[in-house]
């Protein structure tokens, strides 16, 4: 990394390492950060000046105590800034970070020891940097694309009606893997009375093999609904997909693999394995019209006639080019054939105005 990197990138981060008396330990220290070239924190240098006699253990800078495997404060700071860092771009394919390989072992200064004496001794060797990284937007968007999307009606007057819906998605693909997150929560409400309080989310990883049709992928469930038999239901499946047509207007692919599920708050509260059924389709109509439909199917293993669907199906217009706006019109059906006393079917169509980055 360039030693001005910190002026010309949006948010960069600094971090050395320093050996401390040999084999007292080392000192792990964040050195810098700053966003759009202003420094928001720099650590302070150490005063030569302040530098006192020392013996194993003894008083050190301002003093402090070099105790056997000392670490800067410091570290903390770190450890929940790259936990953060993590999260965002962990998965990055082409990391943009970079790390310099550290001595396995530090150098140590051999000096004449007398018991009687306090002994003079270096406080620390060279400076090795150890983390040095800048977040780059323009690689941040090559390889993430998503969207938002919103939705609002409602009466007052002798009726009272209100309902929103609000979703959005994230992927990520790359030559060697597909990421794909989906959030979805609506709300209603008639005269004051809550009628509808649903949320659905997954989370898709799936592994490519090249130029091959196949696949392998985990995928992970979670659904919540207050006018269900249960609070929420967790699941987790993994298999093998194929696609069978991928080009620049048509996409097709289907899977199939094997899991689990698990109702939380509600009568049955066991873990149901399941068999996966499913498949995604994409076809662009026009320039700016696109058709897109995903279809899950999750039979038990133990009993066949107990089984759930889900189906997304909906019709994309591009109405405004410039700021990425695209009018969305959609059916959302959850079929469950145990519902518990409940409606076996819950249907949802639906009409929002959804922004692409």
């Amino acid at each position: 990394m360039q030693k001005n990197s910190c002026f010309t990138t949006p948010l960069c981060l600094h971090v050395k390492r320093t050996s401390v008396l040999g084999n007292l330990g080392d000192k792990l220290e964040l050195v810098r950060i700053a966003i759009n070239g202003t420094h928001v924190y720099e650590s302070q240098p150490f005063d030569v000046s302040k530098r006192s006699s020392l013996v194993p253990n003894g008083p050190g800078i301002e003093g402090q105590s070099f105790r056997a495997g000392e670490v800067s404060r410091m570290r903390l700071v770190l450890a929940v800034f790259l936990v953060g860092v993590g999260l965002g771009f962990g998965l990055l394919e082409k990391s943009v970070a970079q790390e310099l390989t550290l001595p396995l072992a530090p150098s140590i200064t051999k000096v004449p020891m007398d018991a009687t004496k306090p002994v003079e001794m270096p406080l620390s060797a060279p400076e090795v940097t150890v983390f040095d990284w800048a977040f780059n937007p323009e690689l941040f968007k090559k390889l993430w694309e998503g969207s938002l999307e919103f939705g609002i009606n409602g009466t007052d007057g002798n009726s009272e009606n209100f309902k929103f819906r609000i979703a959005g998605s994230a992927k990520r693909e790359t030559e060697v893997r597909i990421i794909k997150l989906d959030i979805l929560y609506s709300y209603a409400s008639l005269n004051g009375t809550e009628s509808e309080n649903r949320s659905l989310s997954t989370l898709k990883h799936e592994w490519l093999f090249g130029n091959s049709p196949w696949s392998i992928f985990v995928l992970g469930t979670l659904e919540t609904d207050a006018f269900r038999a249960f609070d929420a239901r967790v699941a987790a499946h993994t298999g093998i997909a194929y696609a069978w047509i991928k080009n620049d207007i048509t996409q097709l692919k289907t899977r199939i693999g094997a899991g689990f599920s698990h109702e939380i708050g509600g009568p049955d509260n066991t873990y149901k394995p399941e068999l996966l059924l499913g498949g995604d389709f994409e076809h662009k109509l026009t320039e700016r019209q696109k058709l897109v439909a995903s279809v899950d199917v999750f039979p038990n293993f133990q009993n066949f006639s107990d089984y759930r669907t889900q189906l997304k199906a909906s019709w994309e217009v591009l109405i405004d080019p410039a700021w990425n706006l695209t009018l969305k019109l959609g059916i959302v059906d959850r079929f469950d054939s145990t519902p518990e006393g409940k409606k076996k079917n819950d249907f949802e169509y639906f009409g929002v105005l959804m922004w692409k980055f």
